[in-house]
């Protein structure tokens, strides 16, 4: 708003050039004096224009023009000279006026001249704004370029605006097109409004969705809207609030679009700096993921690492996988699991159902149920809950096996509507690998199925030739198992490990008859026939490809750690481990069991000979932790065990 100074010493005339201006939009101050006008102005007050009376007592207004144009050149001076004076008016003039009016003043040429010269000081204020508020902009937009914080780039878009715009508040609602919601994200100035409050903008326009956005006490005059829009869509709104309706210029207005233009690519960039970011996040655990799935090997491990994985994926409180009897191979296998730390309360049961089941449905019609839900354990170090007492997040994706034949689903569930497009793409990802995991399981357990017989049948060859050793391998490999978990090993060198338990003694083929069931004491010559045996048995199993990786813990398990054993000699970390774990598990299932040279020895002597054979004949450590098993009741007693 321009300042006006009056100067008259007529009060009445004074008066009503007063209301005239005042009614026009400028503030007025009135002075009675050319002496009290100049006061004024030496103590520093500001005005943009000077209105002044040529006649008056003291101080005329010429004298005052002349002060005004030595001391503040670029002010405006308006001079009204007495009536039919064209020498005042020509003096005035000379003195640097910018327009004179004689009397008697006609209130239309008053106001006109008062514009005259306030028109153009307009303009050019209006233009220093511009390029104030332009260079404020280049500023603006050089800070937003290094912000990689959605909040605080919200917050410099919003002191942006007040230091140029000069609201009372200031409001940032951002789209979140899925659910057609305008977010409050920035809320500065406002009362009655929050961050984090949701306007529903479906089939809204911008003006309609910034309505809904601001509190219904604010008139509408006395607010403006600011469309964020990034590719001729909207993303968000600015709304700047003031106490009154705002004059704008038609340069203001420019810059108030060119500033939300700027700010609309600005908050566009961080959000998909953002996206970027967290996808590179997440493909790295992703990975992470699909390296522990396919380190799978037996079905209810794959089934379970998906569960665990595509939970931690996604932020997921519940995961569920749903495997479809559509093949005689998976009918086995066919039904709802669920991860969990504890038991599936009912209401999660029918939440699961009533998501999974109109899927299931839609695929195959009434041909194919889920059956029951079956629970997984979970990994202790998974940091998931209880289970929530609703569950409003849902995503799915297809497990598609050969020939695009969609054999269930894996889901993600959470309480709160929080999965975005990322999780669901992550998700389906994840079911591409899944489904893989899964036909690649089922075949190994097919091909694991007809190895295992061909296993069985070659140890039990051995064993008939021995029947006191009947079922002596099977119990190697589960003692074997046993130490093998407590040394963290995972599920495929856990298979292993059990297969060269199996597989231990196959080299005794090659031992005649008559020295494996000879009663009484072996000589030198016969005791170095049954030292053949663990070559004979390496020899054997070169010929099988599958097996060559277990043949040096075959070969090695009557190696001894004081380097006495056979055949090579070997001594202390010489020995494969695994080789020492099946030395160890062969020496207790020996020594507890009956021989033809002698009967099974008490488990009190058993133990005793094995805890004075540690780090000489057996490894100390595994000897140990076959005693704690033992301890644990996990190696159940057998006839002819006495304990």
């Amino acid at each position: 708003m321009f300042r006006v100074l009056l100067v008259e010493d007529d009060p009445e005339v004074r008066n009503v050039f007063k209301e005239a201006l005042r009614m026009k939009g400028y503030e007025v101050v009135e002075c009675s004096s050319a002496e009290e006008a100049w006061e004024l102005l030496e103590r520093g007050e500001r005005f943009d224009l000077v209105v002044t009376d040529v006649l008056m007592p003291g101080m005329d207004g010429i004298e005052l023009l002349r002060r005004i144009k030595t001391r503040f050149p670029g002010m405006g001076v308006v001079v009204i000279t007495g009536h039919g004076s064209v020498e005042q008016a020509v003096e005035a003039m000379k003195a640097g006026a910018s327009d004179y009016i004689q009397k008697p003043v006609d209130l239309n040429r008053l106001i006109s001249a008062v514009e005259g010269v306030l028109v153009p000081a307009r303009a050019a204020e209006g233009s220093r704004a511009r390029i104030s508020g332009l260079m404020s902009m280049a500023a603006m937009l050089h800070s937003l370029s290094g912000t990689t914080s959605l909040d605080e780039l919200l917050k410099k878009i919003a002191d942006f605006a007040f230091n140029n715009f000069s609201p009372k508040g200031v409001a940032i609602g951002l789209l979140d097109e899925e659910k057609e919601e305008l977010e409050v994200r920035f809320v500065q100035g406002i009362p009655d409004l929050s961050e984090g409050e949701r306007v529903k903008v479906e089939g809204a326009g911008v003006s309609e969705s910034e309505r809904r956005m601001l509190p219904a006490t604010i008139r509408p005059e006395h607010r403006i809207c600011l469309p964020l829009i990034v590719d001729s869509g909207l993303i968000g709104v600015i709304a700047m609030v003031y106490d009154q309706k705002p004059l704008l210029d038609q340069g203001t207005l420019q810059l108030m679009n060119l500033f939300a233009y700027q700010a609309a690519i600005a908050i566009s960039n961080v959000k998909t700096r953002a996206e970027l970011r967290r996808m590179v996040n997440e493909l790295q655990r992703f990975e992470e993921g699909v390296k522990k799935l396919f380190g799978a090997v037996r079905m209810r491990e794959v089934i379970k690492t998906s569960l665990e994985e595509s939970a931690r994926l996604v932020g997921a409180e519940i995961s569920a996988l749903a495997l479809l009897p559509v093949r005689p191979e998976l009918e086995e296998f066919a039904g709802i699991y669920v991860l969990t730390h504890e038991g599936v309360p009912e209401h999660i049961d029918r939440e699961i159902r009533s998501k999974l089941e109109p899927v299931v449905s839609s695929f195959f019609g009434d041909e194919v149920s889920l059956k029951e839900l079956t629970t997984i354990p979970m990994a202790s170090n998974l940091a998931f809950g209880s289970f929530p007492e609703r569950v409003e997040g849902f995503i799915t994706a297809l497990l598609i096996g050969g020939e695009g034949t969609v054999i269930g689903f894996i889901s993600a569930m959470s309480e709160h509507e929080k999965f975005d497009w990322i999780d669901v793409r992550l998700l389906q990802m994840m079911g591409y690998d899944v489904a893989a995991a899964i036909q690649r399981a089922i075949a190994t357990e097919e091909i694991r199925a007809t190895t295992e017989s061909a296993i069985r049948a070659l140890a039990r060859a051995v064993e008939k030739r021995d029947p006191p050793t009947l079922g002596h391998s099977e119990r190697v490999a589960r003692i074997a198992v046993l130490i093998g978990e407590e040394l963290g090993f995972d599920q495929v060198r856990l298979e292993k490990l059990r297969v060269a338990g199996l597989l231990h003694d196959i080299g005794k083929i090659g031992v005649p008859d008559w020295i494996l069931k000879k009663p009484g004491k072996l000589t030198e010559e016969e005791y170095a026939k049954i030292k053949e045996h663990p070559d004979i048995g390496a020899s054997i199993l070169e010929e099988v490809p599958q097996l060559r990786e277990i043949i040096p813990w075959i070969r090695h398990h009557h190696e001894r750690m004081d380097g006495k054993g056979y055949p090579a000699g070997l001594s202390d970390d010489q020995i494969p481990l695994e080789a020492r774990i099946l030395a160890v598990a062969d020496a207790f299932d020996a020594m507890t069991s009956d021989r033809v040279y002698r009967p099974a020895l008490p488990l009190e002597e058993v133990v005793r000979i094995m805890e004075e054979g540690k780090d000489k004949q057996w490894d100390g450590k595994l000897v140990d932790l076959l005693f704690k098993i033992l301890s644990e009741g996990r190696i159940p007693p057998r006839e002819g065990v006495k304990g």
